[in-house]
């Protein structure tokens, strides 16, 4: 069986290293796998060198959004190498996916969402695949019933290693600096604390980086995307998600994972990660009293790295997605 992993780059966003960890961990099929690209690299901070030895990686560069010569291209490809599978990673791969797998007549195509308000052309889009997977409950209600599949995400277990020199109690917050991402807010919540601050992600929006960092005083620290990010975790006292929307976020699942208490708002599949706030404190998004109060008095994390390995496993998550593989070329 051959499958080919269609995605826009290979940053270290959450699907890039669902995906990293489905290509590192495979089970049972006998499969040879291709990775797909149309994005500029992102270099030493992706996940590009980290794919194993036997997974082949091309960059098919796309000039617009709209590019012609690029879809023919990647129709091109898959008719000279010809997949059993075409598995689209995020939107607009689902999207682009979709119509190159018709006009290439690759037998099974795979396509991902992560958003529960679907515009209709996304919905028609997903009505052409052979099973549309997502990670969260939210957004699995929504998606044609007919070819829909959840598939939680995964983490590996925690590792020993190094630990990021850090002083005082650290607060981390991991993600594009972005609005709906909401560190300003975070920012509000800790001013005039002795709190240390890391906000650990890429600029995304940059007026809105340049309000944070404004905003930020000296307790504040601002780190790009790195490569490996657990010594934060293993580092950090707490993790906040002040995030006005997500899906099922796995920076939430890395940090307890690691034992790290967390507070986030209670929006899309956060609450079931968190156990319906057992296992750490929901806020309300946007509010600035609630968050402040929760950070000052978060839950313990002990319990969170066995609660990841039952219910988030790397291994339960490749069997999911390989038995799907299965039934959807049976």
């Amino acid at each position: 069986m051959q499958i080919a992993h269609l995605i826009g780059d290979l940053g270290f966003g959450g699907a890039q290293r669902q995906l990293l960890l489905q290509l590192t961990h495979r089970a049972n099929l006998d499969v040879r796998q291709q990775v797909l690209t149309w994005r500029d690299e992102t270099g030493h901070h992706g996940i590009r060198s980290q794919l194993p030895e036997g997974v082949r990686q091309l960059h098919l560069p796309k000039h617009s959004r709209v590019d012609p010569v690029w879809l023919g291209r990647l129709v091109g490809h898959l008719r000279d190498d010809p997949p059993d599978i075409l598995h689209c990673w995020l939107n607009p791969a689902s999207h682009w996916g979709s119509l190159a797998a018709r006009l290439a007549g690759v037998p099974a195509l795979v396509t991902s969402e992560f958003v529960a308000d679907l515009p209709d052309w996304r919905r028609a889009v997903h009505r052409l695949s052979s099973a549309v997977i997502t990670d969260s409950q939210a957004v699995y209600r929504r998606l044609p019933a007919s070819s829909r599949r959840l598939i939680p995400p995964a983490v590996e277990p925690a590792r020993e290693g190094e630990i990021a020199v850090l002083t005082g109690r650290v607060v981390l917050c991991v993600g594009g600096i972005h609005p709906v991402k909401n560190q300003l807010l975070l920012v509000e919540a800790l001013r005039d604390t002795e709190d240390h601050l890391v906000l650990l992600g890429p600029v995304r929006d940059r007026e809105y980086a340049a309000q944070v960092r404004a905003l930020a005083g000296g307790n504040v620290t601002f780190i790009d995307a790195v490569q490996d990010p657990r010594p934060f975790f293993r580092r950090a006292d707490l993790l906040v998600l002040p995030s006005l929307s997500e899906s099922a976020p796995n920076v939430v699942l890395e940090a307890m994972a690691y034992g790290c208490s967390v507070v986030a708002s209670a929006v899309g599949d956060v609450p079931v990660m968190l156990d319906q706030g057992r296992l750490g404190r929901l806020v309300e998004p946007g509010n600035v009293r609630a968050l402040r109060t929760a950070i000052a008095d978060p839950i313990c994390g002990e319990d969170g790295p066995a609660w990841v390995q039952k219910e988030y496993s790397v291994e339960a998550m490749v069997g999911h997605v390989e038995s799907l593989y299965s039934q959807v070329l049976s």
